[in-house]
């Protein structure tokens, strides 16, 4: 019997369309990860983690479940629930069939169908890598035991615990809603696992958090290396082991309990007879009606309805429970940020409501999903249509009724989350809430969204045959337009369905966009007008009818007065549509493959243009007048450019500050006439070059050797506008000469031909382009000749600069230099500066209304240096961190590295960037970085991000403005990875060893190793790294920091102090990696010089552990211990020919002569590593040795590498105790 009902229960499933949704949902999803990983996978895939090596098949089949949790559901209603909602309750338990029997077959048929989605999406994704679309090289040989291997392990533990959640539900509710409510309090559940990680818990705890393993696979992979990452199957020991075993046991324990407790097809109630008769007096009086008809009574019923959907909604236990569920779910990322980050936050307003609808999105549409197809179905749902439709309602009432009342759900939701950010923020004892912003957020930045997705949500409800395939259909039609539409290369604005704000929202700034939020609102307005009036042409009229017949008899719903809506509508939709598009169309706007295809163009066109002689910017005076009211600004200067190329130059390539002809208002080069048209000397378009943005001047005669020339500019920057936005702030304008800073823009012209290559590996195969060529190695001949600063903002070394800025009166301008004056006329503040040293061709320009802190720093020197912090007046949180770790620097650089060489130190609130900018004497720093805790001093588990921000950018001063990397390979290590390794030293000084190695292992080791998985580059060594993130920051940090332990703090400084003193603020030629290998070598002498190869010519993992036999411990004569163990060493090694690294074992010619550091402790080295009772260092030839120590006391634990000076993806297993019984005395 159980066969014979099993097979049913399949044949029943595929009758459903819910279940062929599922298929091909499924089958799409697997496709498009594997075809299209960018918009639909991780996009991690590249040269170094293959799409299909086995970590990201693994990683795919564990993040699968995210779709099957609400497929389980739909599975478990029309399985188990499916006597219930098709009232056969009482026919199916009267027939002979055995509990048993059919509880069992139900079960293992959603448990299959469950099954059976994860296979196919499996399925898919193996197919999809047959794609001939796809880069050949970021695929690896295929390996169906990487699919198979997984999807054994995730897939029937996680359908197992699937199909006990739902049954034990469907069980204890006998509701279906309930059953789908509970698939989006799972998924809620899930969100909430994934954030323990951030949590200070033991690793089994977070392992065993998450039903599903991915948390659990991703602790047992953590320190996996690419190749490890390629080729290693899913373990099946570890967390995931005990993941897999512990949730397994709870998924049949539910399903035992399901069989123990429940009967007869899942009932647990029982019927009772009711009696009694109605007596004649109960029954109330009631008045005939009087029907009305008319508009009015059209309104009437309107009205009545919206109450009667909304009220039915928000009373509702479904809503209820999500609503509760969205709000704990919030709160708990809140809290979680707020007071167990290691850098932990002030809850300002900002913060709060930021955080809050960021993690409030994905709740939200899956409430709409719910509730669009539930308010459509509801009255089908409650046998109450016939009723209802039988009415003289006209369909726009009840159509919109239900649109006002889902809006107002929505509107509550909002509502609720400000209660909680505004209780969060009391109760933390954050700064006063600003409850202006709160509303200004949710009202204008989060509802307008929401909004537009409840319009679709409602809409696609119209072309359903239920309520369940509604929810599909609606929560896919949301997620490809959140997620999808925006990534394609193909899209335009006019295709990002949305509400629109007025832009970013700023404690400091008002918004600036409300051109955007005007003409946007209106065209998907006018597009949400038209939804609404197509589907109350395709209402459904009583009982249920297809869809066919309904589009055939549509013409008899449309009335004259929703005709000539539809009509205004559409009107309004096209019209806009057509002037948004024609604003973009005027700024020449492109979609990323335009963008592409003209990287292509231009790589193509310029290709010996580009390397072409240009003359050297010597000083640039500039005069902005910056007007934040209107938004715009009008920046005039002269540039003086001098050739010394030492050869003449007779054509050269400027680019302007903009892009729009009509804002160049003057661009006079002294000398030289500007070609317009024909060909440059290269016989190349100028037409075709000047589309690039580039203009092409001509000297004639040629400007000679050592010649100079002019260029005078001037530009106007304008308001914001439809399809261009304004690069002035009302508060807060950050203006620079490079121009790629997000929210900034160039402001003055930069000569020579701009780097717009194609970066991305992947991409150049895409189009057929040759690998990009390298910049010189370290100990080229060219390498010093060009520095940094050339690549950004044109040919130059170091400049004379003056400028003149002029505001708002109420507004301080800001510019690098010494203050020379200031003057107040009527409602405009001008500023001078001059630099009385020359800078770099790297500069800013500010404005904004700023509470000035003030404080000084007196030098080695007796010079005093006065240090500003420009903010917002209500922004003071972080202000005297950064001042103090401003004087803490000033004085560690300059004893350290060398005198501090301007006479001004200022730091500069900026809203709507995210990041900190070091510029000359000047560090413009994001708003966020404003509002941080900085905690204890004494709390080594903290980070003191503002701190170490400001030392950072106050290192640049040293490395980037004095010794600027020369362009060659390796030249951003001489800035942000020096700048790193003085940032570190200077927070170890400040703070003690303990709290910087919390920071180097839970920052820059933590980011490394994050970021490196990231990364699609093959990695190079450290001596060669270029724009590889994780390479020239952290790495360069760590390896620094190791290696400033092993030679000494104070070597390590006479070697920064040495290349500053060789190359700083010098000019050509400029220092490379080379030149700082050969610093690093000449202070640390012949012991370290196979650690410097290791670390920055190769790139090498050290593997330590201790062996298999417990240490000894034997107490000597003289009343000390000897204490021995055996240590296991290897070391990965990979050079930039080799494609995997490979054991020093393996490779001809390579041995081991590591130095190795032991750390002695007397308790458990779980906080203060600095506490140990002895350490010891050892040179260590073989990869299996036996090391012994003579100890003056006693020690409990012993540690390898306790201070983290090699490079080790894993020191889990670097600690060991010591038995006390294995003490004997001699």
């Amino acid at each position: 019997m159980f066969n014979r009902l099993l097979k049913f229960e399949m044949s029943f499933q595929a009758r459903q369309i819910g279940f062929w949704v599922v298929i091909l949902v499924m089958l799409a999803y697997g496709i498009f990860v594997a075809v299209a990983p960018d918009l639909f996978g991780s996009g991690l895939s590249g040269s170094k983690i293959k799409a299909n090596g086995a970590q990201m098949v693994a990683g795919g089949i564990a993040n699968a479940y995210l779709p099957v949790i609400f497929f389980g559901g739909i599975f478990v209603v029309t399985g188990i629930l499916r006597d219930k909602t098709s009232n056969m309750t009482e026919i199916i338990h009267a027939t002979p069939i055995s509990t048993f029997d059919m509880t069992a077959a139900r079960m293992t048929g959603v448990f299959l169908v469950i099954f059976l989605s994860f296979f196919v999406f499996l399925l898919a994704q193996f197919l999809g890598t047959f794609s001939p679309s796809l880069d050949k090289l970021t695929l690896g040989p295929i390996r169906p035991l990487y699919y198979l291997h997984p999807l054994l392990l995730f897939t029937l533990v996680n359908a197992l615990f699937v199909t006990a959640f739902f049954t034990l539900i469907a069980g204890l509710t006998q509701n279906r809603m309930l059953v789908l409510v509970s698939a989006i309090g799972l998924f809620f559940f899930s969100i909430m696992s994934g954030v323990v990680m951030e949590l200070d818990i033991p690793k089994w705890a977070q392992a065993l958090v998450d039903p599903f393993g991915a948390i659990a696979y991703a602790l047992d992979t953590e320190f996996w290396s690419p190749e490890d990452r390629n080729t290693r199957l899913t373990p099946i020991y570890g967390y995931l082991g005990l993941n897999r075993l512990v949730w397994g046991a709870i998924s049949i324990g539910v399903l035992t309990l399901v069989f123990t407790r429940f009967k007869r097809g899942l009932v647990t109630g029982k019927t009772k007879l009711r009696g009694g008769v109605l007596q004649a007096k109960d029954i109330p009086a009631y008045k005939s009606a009087q029907p009305r008809f008319g508009l009015v009574a059209d309104i009437a019923a309107l009205w009545t309805r919206t109450k009667f959907e909304y009220l039915s909604t928000v009373r509702s236990v479904p809503f209820i429970i999500l609503a509760s569920l969205a709000m704990a779910l919030f709160a708990f990322l809140i809290i979680v940020t707020v007071f167990f980050s290691p850098q932990k936050l002030v809850p300002t307003s900002l913060f709060m409501v930021s955080i809050g609808f960021a993690s409030f999105l994905i709740p939200v549409l899956l409430i709409i999903a719910f509730f669009s197809a539930e308010m459509v179905f509801r009255d089908r749902g409650a046998k109450f249509i016939g009723l209802l439709d039988s009415t003289k309602v006209r369909n726009w009432s009840l159509l919109v009724a239900k649109w006002l009342a889902l809006s107002a759900v929505l509107a509550t939701l909002c509502v609720l989350v400000m209660i909680v950010g505004m209780a969060i923020q009391i109760v933390a004892g954050g700064p006063p809430v600003n409850f202006a912003l709160y509303l200004k957020f949710t009202f204008l930045n989060a509802f307008p969204n929401y909004l537009a997705f409840a319009f679709l949500g409602l809409f696609v409800q119209a072309f359903v045959p239920n309520r369940i395939v509604g929810m599909l259909v609606a929560a896919g039609a949301m997620a490809f337009v959140a997620l999808v539409i925006s990534n394609l290369p193909f899209y335009h604005p006019l295709m990002g369905f949305s509400g629109t704000s007025p832009g970013q929202v700023s404690e400091i700034s008002p918004y600036n966009s409300w051109v955007y939020f005007r003409w946007f609102n209106f065209y998907w307005g006018a597009l949400c007008v038209l939804f609404a009036v197509f589907s109350t042409w395709l209402w459904r009229r009583g009982f249920q009818i297809s869809l066919m017949r309904r589009f055939k008899e549509m013409k008899t719903n449309i009335t004259p007065a929703s005709g000539v809506v539809a009509a205004l509508a559409l009107t309004a939709f096209i019209g806009s549509g057509i002037y948004i598009y024609q604003a973009y169309d005027k700024v020449d706007w492109t979609n990323q493959k335009t963008q592409e295809k003209l990287q292509v163009k231009g790589e193509k066109l310029l290709a010996t243009e580009r390397d072409a002689p240009h003359p050297h910017v010597r000083s640039v005076s500039i005069n902005a007048e910056i007007f934040p009211e209107k938004q715009e600004a009008i920046i005039k200067g002269a540039m003086i450019f001098e050739n010394a190329s030492g050869v003449p130059i007779s054509e050269i390539y400027v680019n302007p500050a903009s892009s729009h002809e009509e804002d160049v208002k003057q661009f006079d080069l002294k000398g030289a006439v500007e070609v317009t048209e024909g060909k440059n000397a290269e016989g190349d378009s100028i037409d075709e070059i000047n589309d690039l943005g580039i203009r092409v001047f001509r000297f004639e005669p040629a400007l000679e050797p050592g010649d100079k020339t002019e260029l005078d500019f001037e530009t106007f920057f304008h308001a914001p506008r439809l399809a261009d936005r304004s690069v002035i702030s009302k508060d807060g304008t950050f203006l620079n000469n490079y121009g790629g800073f997000g929210a900034s823009s160039r402001v003055i012209p930069t000569m020579g031909v701009p780097d717009i290559r194609i970066r991305n590996s992947k991409t150049r195969r895409k189009y057929d382009l040759p690998e990009l060529e390298k910049l010189p190695d370290p100990d080229a001949p060219d390498a010093g000749k060009v520095n940094l600063f050339g690549t950004l903002t044109g040919p130059a070394d170091y400049i004379d600069f003056e400028g003149t800025v002029c505001t708002a009166a109420n507004q301080i301008p800001i510019a690098p230099g010494d203050l020379i004056t200031e003057s107040v006329d009527g409602d405009r503040r001008c500023r001078t500066y001059r630099s009385d040293t020359p800078i770099s061709n790297f500069f800013s320009i500010l404005s904004g209304d700023y509470a000035v802190t003030e404080d000084s720093w007196t030098s080695p020197t007796g010079k005093t240096i006065p240090i500003r912090v420009y903010h917002a007046e209500n922004h003071n949180y972080s202000v005297q961190n950064m001042i103090d770790a401003a004087k803490f620097g000033l004085t560690h650089y300059s004893e350290n590295f060398g005198p501090y060489q301007y006479n001004y130190f200022r730091i500069m609130e900026v809203p709507f960037i995210g990041f900190a900018q070091a510029f000359a004497g000047t560090i413009p720093y994001a708003e966020q970085g404003f509002i941080m805790d900085s905690g204890e001093a004494g709390d080594i588990k903290t980070l003191d991000n503002a701190s170490m921000t400001t030392m950072h950018e106050l290192g640049h001063q040293w490395f980037a403005h004095q010794i600027v990397p020369g362009l060659s390979r390796g030249f951003n290590v001489l800035s942000e990875g020096l700048t790193s390794y003085a940032t570190m030293d200077a927070y170890e000084a400040l703070y003690g060893f303990d709290k910087a190695l919390y920071a180097l292992e839970n920052s820059t080791i933590a980011q490394m190793q994050a970021l490196s998985f990231i990364d699609r580059e093959k990695e190079v060594p450290l001596a060669m790294a270029g724009e590889q993130q994780y390479l020239v920051y952290n790495k360069a940090d760590w390896v620094l920091w190791g290696l400033k332990h092993y030679i000494g703090p104070e070597n390590m400084r006479l070697a920064m102090r040495n290349l500053i003193n060789e190359f700083g603020s010098n000019g050509p030629p400029y220092p490379t990696t080379k030149d700082v290998t050969d610093a690093l070598r000449e202070v640390a002498g012949p012991d370290f010089d196979q650690l410097i190869t290791d670390q920055w010519d190769r790139i090498v993992w050290w593997d330590m552990q201790f062996g298999e036999a417990d240490p000894r411990v034997s107490k000597l004569p003289n009343g000390r211990f000897r204490v021995s163990f055996p240590l296991v060493i290897d070391k990965k090694i990979q050079t930039e020919e080799m494609e995997t690294a490979e054991s020093f074992a393996d490779i001809e010619g390579e041995s081991l002569n590591e130095w190795v550091e032991i750390g002695f402790y007397e308790e458990e080295p779980k906080r203060l590593w600095s506490a140990w009772s002895d350490l010891k260092r050892v040179r260590v030839t073989e990869d299996e040795s036996e090391i012994s120590f003579e100890l003056d006391s006693l020690p409990a634990f012993i540690s390898i590498d306790p201070r983290r000076l090699l490079m080790e993806r894993n020191v889990q297993d670097n600690v060991t105790p010591i038995s006390s019984k294995l003490a004997s005395t001699d």
